[in-house]
């Protein structure tokens, strides 16, 4: 509310402002920091690394992880229907499909699509088809997870996923005619559904396999990421840096006992229960009031019960930044006319 009154002469706008209204202006203002520090609306023309501003604005964000599309096999049953063992099942699920390759022993498997059955997330299991008359395994082998589409891979992107910063992948390959397990770390040729055919025919694409050098073809599919080859390679994993969602300010509510060190200095609070009033620094606050902690202190009659609003997890730097984009959204929001965010002004929080 400081900040409001501020920005600019606001004298005909109400600015009595809910603790849900304050949160959700405050969680737009992050989501238009991230923007404006990353992507095509960023008006310093500089990526996030390049400067040590930069670098500080998003680093509590950014992720680094590998999703397998390629499962390591470490044993296949013979039995109906056969168990395959992997060293981790990760993300597979009932219904998807893989390929296998590369199965020392039981290559009765080898080179076959099979539809997985029976996933077991705490052993690492799955089941594929009745193998009673098969070569009884011996080593090695990995399992593929596919898309329902020729020469394509599937990895599920993370649940905290937004934007994408470096991709690589891991490959393996046939060479002169055997199959040869080699994991060779490329980059990934995005594309998008107006290039996906248009690259499937051309035969200079370079999704195709060439001297040992290739990018399969990159797009997102709901929550998962796939990835086509020209069938002469498969996608074994992928390696991805992201910029993660960042954590929503919210309400959490927890009982504090009366006069506890419990308060968060600067931290806003909301009296929640009905008849326990709250006398903090002098003042006395009941049901559905609002104060903000200037020690860490309270005193009641009894435990009192109060809503904490949660901290942001951005960079402690950022976000004064992070207040005056969501002041600003606000008032664009409920002023008239209405006020229209000063570009110029934003930039020079830099």
């Amino acid at each position: 509310m400081v900040e409001l009154n501020k920005l600019e002469d606001i004298r005909d706008i109400d600015v009595t402002v809910s603790s849900r209204d304050i949160l959700f202006w405050l969680n737009e203002g992050v989501n238009k920091f991230i923007k404006t520090r990353y992507g095509d609306t960023n008006p310093k023309d500089d990526s996030y690394e390049e400067t040590q501003k930069r670098i500080d604005d998003l680093r509590k964000l950014v992720r680094d992880t590998t999703l397998y599309t390629g499962l390591t096999i470490t044993a296949i049953s013979v039995a109906n229907p056969g168990e395959v063992t992997v060293s981790d099942v990760g993300d597979l699920e009932d219904g998807d499909t893989v390929l296998i390759k590369n199965v020392s022993g039981m290559t009765e498997v080898n080179d076959t699509e099979f539809t997985v059955a029976g996933v077991d997330t705490a052993a690492n299991t799955f089941t594929i088809v009745n193998t009673t008359t098969y070569t009884a395994y011996t080593s090695g082998g990995y399992a593929y997870r596919l898309f329902d589409r020729d020469n394509t891979y599937k990895a599920d992107l993370p649940d905290n996923y937004w934007f994408a910063t470096r991709e690589q992948v891991k490959f393996d390959y046939t060479c002169l005619g055997s199959t040869v397990m080699t994991s060779l770390t490329r980059g990934v040729l995005k594309t998008t559904d107006d290039y996906y055919e248009q690259a499937l025919q051309d035969p200079y694409s370079e999704h195709i396999l060439h001297y040992e050098e290739a990018k399969p073809l990159r797009s997102f599919i709901g929550n998962n990421i796939e990835f086509t080859t020209d069938g002469n390679y498969w996608v074994r994993e992928y390696l991805l840096k992201y910029i993660k969602q960042p954590v929503k300010i919210v309400l959490s509510e927890s009982t504090i006992a009366a006069g506890a060190n419990a308060l968060i200095i600067g931290a806003t609070y909301v009296v929640t229960a009905a008849g326990d009033d709250i006398t903090h620094a002098g003042t006395t606050y009941s049901a559905g009031e609002e104060f903000i902690a200037t020690t860490n202190i309270f005193t009641t009659g009894i435990a009192g019960t109060v809503d904490t609003v949660g901290d942001c997890d951005l960079a402690e730097h950022s976000h004064n930044e992070i207040v005056k984009m969501a002041s600003a959204l606000y008032l664009e929001s409920v002023s008239d006319p209405q006020l229209e965010t000063k570009q110029a002004e934003i930039i020079t929080m830099e």
